[in-house]
């Protein structure tokens, strides 16, 4: 489980939704491969069935004021960290099963969490907005992600790309 949690920062209509449509479609190898919560405390909720079977999950307009993921940053880290999930299911026995998801935090505030610099489980990224608001470019993008063909060549180029020499344990540059 290399890339644990990325925290994505933009202005409002840039795309963090598509960016969400994308990953879910590239990557459904089950009904919840990505699952998105609006709100930290549907996360952190006990009955997590949902989360156990995600590759990612999506904390959506996570916001800045009353320290809405500070709050939350051990329990935070905890679960980047986790190889395993103890999953509990409404009236079903609790079981330990490998967890593979990573996180994504989507935010249109930039101070939402804490961490320090030399944190390598973190990657953040501020996101392009000068596609924002553009309808002719999303309506485009959004035709290539409900053909197959595209879908199936973003797959195919992802499950291919060499990564061997990447060293997950180092961090990233970003000018965040």
């Amino acid at each position: 489980k290399p890339i644990a949690l990325c925290f994505i920062n933009s202005r409002e209509g840039v795309g963090k939704g598509t960016f969400g449509e994308m990953l879910s479609r590239i990557f459904k190898c089950g009904t919840n491969s990505y699952v998105a919560f609006n709100s930290l405390a549907g996360f952190a909720n006990g009955f997590n069935g949902v989360k156990s079977k995600a590759l990612f999950i999506c904390l959506e307009e996570v916001t800045a004021k009353r320290n809405c993921l500070r709050e939350y940053s051990g329990f935070l880290k905890d679960q980047i960290s986790s190889k395993v999930i103890l999953e509990e299911i409404k009236n079903k026995e609790r079981t330990i099963r490998p967890w593979y998801a990573s996180i994504i935090i989507y935010s249109n505030d930039f101070n939402v969490m804490s961490c320090s610099r030399t944190d390598r489980r973190l990657c953040m990224f501020t996101s392009d907005s000068s596609k924002a608001n553009d309808k002719e470019y999303f309506v485009k993008l959004h035709k290539e992600l409900d053909n197959m063909d595209y879908v199936k060549a973003a797959f195919d180029y992802f499950s291919n790309y060499d990564i061997s020499d990447w060293n997950y344990r180092e961090i990233p540059y970003s000018e965040i």
